[in-house]
């Protein structure tokens, strides 16, 4: 079983692309690389009508089952309460948040849309003052967009408890975690001297260390992620890492297209 893995389609955020142009690039690098299953890691859209709807044709599209996780920007909103969307997501037969699935043999999927808890600022900036989400004139949306009731360490600390409660019912000895958030250290946004007070601002935004205890004492041998915006990919204690985000076009490389981005942003995991 090939499994593929994308993040951060943002396809309304496309200029020059539309769904369906997603559509069948994605399904082009999914026939050609023999996919049988795809995991979408969060941040299809900022609206949870459209979010529901790309996900829904896309699997109709691709004639075989494609999975998601909801990311921030899904939860985006200006009249639903974020607790109503993330009980949709949880009853979507789609979401890997309504319940892990079982693949082949011994092997589990899971996923959920994790969430920051500031870890990475290294204690730069205020708890206050990162929870009002307002640096050198730039509004983190989230803060304007979602609202919880609650401080983004508590739903980094919610979504963990979540997934261990899950794998706490499973026996298995391969688990391949999604997850939008980054969830190391090494899938940051990288350190640059120069910029070292701005990245440490914005990464306080883009992981969570809360899932430490998930790697440690569950085998975990895959863990993909998106929300960074970057493709990489590194071992550690012997899980693979990926990041694998498309992004907006206005990221990509001079001179790229929309079918040479999906290629190189598309992870796999072959078992």
């Amino acid at each position: 079983m090939r499994i593929a893995f994308i993040a951060d389609i943002h396809y309304d955020l496309q200029t020059t692309y539309t769904k369906f142009d997603l559509f069948e690039k994605i399904k082009n690098v999914c026939q050609a690389n023999n996919a049988d299953l795809l995991v979408v890691a969060g941040d299809i859209s900022n609206d949870y009508l459209l979010t529901i709807h790309f996900m829904e044709k896309l699997q109709d599209f691709l004639g075989f089952p494609t999975y998601f996780v909801p990311g921030n920007h899904d939860f985006w909103s200006n009249k639903q309460d974020a607790w109503d969307l993330l009980k949709l997501y949880q009853e979507h037969p789609q979401s890997l948040m309504r319940e892990p699935i079982l693949l082949q043999e011994d092997w589990l999927l899971i996923g959920t849309c994790a969430w920051y808890n500031h870890y990475a600022n290294k204690g730069r900036h205020s708890k206050a003052f990162l929870d009002k989400g307002y640096y050198q004139g730039y509004h983190w949306m989230d803060k304007q967009k979602i609202y919880w009731g609650k401080d983004d360490s508590s739903m980094s600390q919610y979504f963990c408890e979540q997934v261990e409660e899950q794998l706490g019912i499973f026996r298995t000895d391969h688990i391949i975690l999604v997850t939008h958030m980054v969830t190391i250290p090494e899938l940051q946004i990288p350190s640059d001297p120069k910029f070292q007070e701005d990245i440490d601002y914005f990464n306080a935004f883009i992981s969570t260390n809360d899932f430490d205890k998930i790697y440690r004492d569950f085998p975990i041998k895959y863990s993909c992620m998106g929300h960074v915006h970057s493709r990489q990919s590194c071992y550690r204690d012997q899980i693979q890492f990926h990041t694998c985000c498309l992004g907006t076009e206005r990221e990509w490389a001079k001179g790229t297209d929309l079918l040479s981005n999906i290629t190189e942003a598309m992870k796999w995991v072959e078992i």
